[in-house]
């Protein structure tokens, strides 16, 4: 039956737990800039966005102005 070294094993769960410490932290970075990469490729710029919105904005106004003359104009033929 072997012997088990107390503090052999303390030792080398501790250098297990730092390697795994490191590795966990490496790609948690390695993901934070990834994304971050995909994000300036893909995304829109925040300026982007808001005249995008804007326009959604607009358009949506311009529908419902219309919709709403189509409607005047129904009841005044009515």
């Amino acid at each position: 039956m072997p012997k088990v070294d107390i503090p052999q094993v303390l030792t080398s769960s501790a250098a297990i737990f730092g390697i795994a410490v490191v590795y966990c932290d490496f790609n948690r970075m390695v993901y934070k800039k990834v994304t971050q990469l995909i994000d300036l490729m893909w995304c829109e710029t925040e300026e982007e966005k808001e005249t995008r919105w804007k326009k959604e904005i607009e358009e949506r106004r311009r529908r419902r102005e219309e919709a709403e003359e189509k409607e005047d104009a129904a009841g005044k033929t009515d």
